[in-house]
C-alpha cells in the first residue's frame, strides 16, 4: 500500500512540476533549442537522480521519518515563489525574467528535491521494475515540459496577466 502511495507522489510531483517548470521556461521566452537542451538535461538529473538512489540506503530511515515535512517545506518554497512572481509583476508590470529566475529555478529545486526523496521510499519497496519506472518518469518530465512551454503561447493571450497565472498556479501547486 505505501509504495502505490509513493509511486502516486511521484507521479504527482513529476506532473505539477514539469507544468510548473514548462510555464516558467515560457514566461522567460526562450528559443526552442535552448529549451530542448534544458528539458533533456532536467529528464537526464531526473534519470541519475533515481538511479543514486539505490546507494543511498541509509538515508531512508531518515526520509521515512521526515518525508511530510519535507514536502510541506517544498510546499511552502513554491508557495512563496509564487507571491514573489505576482509581487515581482505587480510592482513592475513588465516580464523580464531570465531563464534563471526565481519561478524557474525553485521549481527544479523542489522537482528533484521532491523526487529524490520520495524515489528513496520507493526504491527500497519497488525493485522489480525501479529502472522502467525511473525512465518513464524522466522522459514524462521532458514530454511535459516541452508541451507546458508550448502551452505557454496561448496563455499570452489570456485575460490574465501571464505571470499572474503562473504565480496562481504555482500557489496552488504549493497547497498540493
Amino acid at each position: 500500500m505505501a509504495e502505490l502511495i509513493w509511486e502516486c507522489l511521484i507521479i504527482s510531483i513529476v506532473l505539477l512540476f514539469g507544468i510548473n517548470i514548462g510555464l516558467a521556461m515560457g514566461l522567460t521566452k526562450i528559443p526552442k533549442n535552448i529549451l530542448l537542451s534544458v528539458s533533456l538535461l532536467y529528464g537526464a538529473i531526473l534519470f541519475i537522480l533515481n538511479l543514486m538512489t539505490w546507494f543511498v540506503t541509509p538515508l531512508y530511515n531518515f526520509t521515512n521519518e521526515y518525508i511530510s515535512l519535507i514536502i510541506g517545506l517544498i510546499g511552502v518554497i513554491t508557495i512563496l515563489t509564487g507571491i514573489h512572481t505576482i509581487i515581482k509583476w505587480r510592482k513592475d508590470g513588465k516580464v523580464h525574467d531570465l531563464l534563471l529566475s526565481k519561478a524557474t529555478v525553485c521549481s527544479s529545486i523542489c522537482c528533484f528535491s521532491g523526487f529524490t526523496f520520495t524515489a528513496i521510499l520507493l526504491s527500497k519497496t519497488m525493485e522489480s521494475f525501479y529502472l522502467e519506472f525511473s525512465i518513464i518518469m524522466a522522459l514524462a518530465l521532458i514530454v511535459i515540459m516541452i508541451f507546458f512551454y508550448s502551452f505557454s503561447k496561448f496563455l499570452r493571450h489570456a485575460e490574465r496577466p501571464y505571470p499572474v497565472l503562473l504565480g496562481n498556479f504555482m500557489i496552488l501547486n504549493g497547497f498540493y
